[in-house]
């Protein structure tokens, strides 16, 4: 005896097919039009309010914003990109760093960061963000480039590596591309199509004379395979991959190796 007529239980079948299709495709047509408010969160904290980089200026590079510490005596400049859902502020630890290296520091605020409410991040507008800093930096004379790249701050740092060449370039947390780390987030999605502004990590980095990249091992924001990926691509012959074996995303600088590494990168 059939508790359900085999014709109910066809009829439940095709409506549940139905609602995860329907589920499928809405959130498909989501991804596509609010990818860039699923990629970034902008802090609203005032570039202004920044007491861990008293010394430092704000410049304005037609139109994109930047913390400057300048040496007195060092020709040498180091560039920052900041990861997400945070601000140039945030990155004090790497300026300060670098000063006691003895570089000029510019840390790059992105456009619709930190209380700018004039407009909403995008992969596009940060993208020009990167061309009005390569534009800045090129408009001075100084004798020796480093960038840096955190997180989502790989994409614009390896994007400004491929506008200037650098001698050395860090790579904190990388990823390869941005539609490779988008498939690992959405594998059921043809990211492909819907993905509106590529970053080409692999490409851009490229063009870096000693890349340094730090990845750690229990990363799950960025897994540390896409920074592999990168890594495997890339054709420098000076190039060091460190993995932190007991570390993630967030607190991957937190440890002895990744300073150390850092530290003999610029030696």
């Amino acid at each position: 005896m059939r508790l359900f007529p085999e014709q109910s239980l066809k009829g439940i079948s095709f409506s549940t097919l139905r609602v995860l299709a329907l589920t499928y495709a809405l959130f498909g047509v989501l991804l596509y039009l609010r990818q860039d408010a699923y990629l970034f969160y902008p802090p609203t904290t005032p570039m202004e309010e920044c007491a861990d980089l008293p010394d430092a200026k704000v410049i304005s590079a037609d139109g994109t914003r930047a913390y400057y510490i300048e040496s007195a005596s060092s020709t040498k400049l180091g560039v920052i990109y900041h990861g997400n859902a945070e601000r140039a502020c945030d990155s004090a630890y790497l300026v300060n760093w670098l000063t006691h290296y003895g570089y000029n520091v510019l840390a790059v605020e992105y456009s619709g960061y930190a209380s700018d409410d004039s407009q909403k991040p995008s992969v596009k507008l940060l993208l020009r963000d990167t061309e009005h800093i390569d534009a800045w930096v090129k408009e001075k004379n100084f004798s020796e480039l480093l960038i840096i790249g955190r997180s989502i701050g790989v994409g614009f740092a390896s994007y400004h590596t491929s506008l200037s060449s650098p001698e050395r370039l860090v790579l904190i947390s990388p990823f390869d591309t941005l539609s490779g780390l988008a498939k690992t987030h959405y594998p059921v999605y043809p990211i492909s199509l819907l993905l509106r502004t590529e970053l080409d990590n692999v490409t851009n980095a490229a063009f870096a004379k000693e890349v340094l990249l730090i990845h750690g091992a229990d990363d799950s924001e960025i897994p540390i395979e896409r920074g592999r990926v990168l890594f495997e691509k890339l054709p420098q012959k000076q190039k060091t991959f460190v993995t932190v074996e007991g570390f993630g995303h967030n607190d991957v600088l937190g440890t002895e190796e990744s300073w150390s590494a850092l530290t003999a990168f610029l030696q």
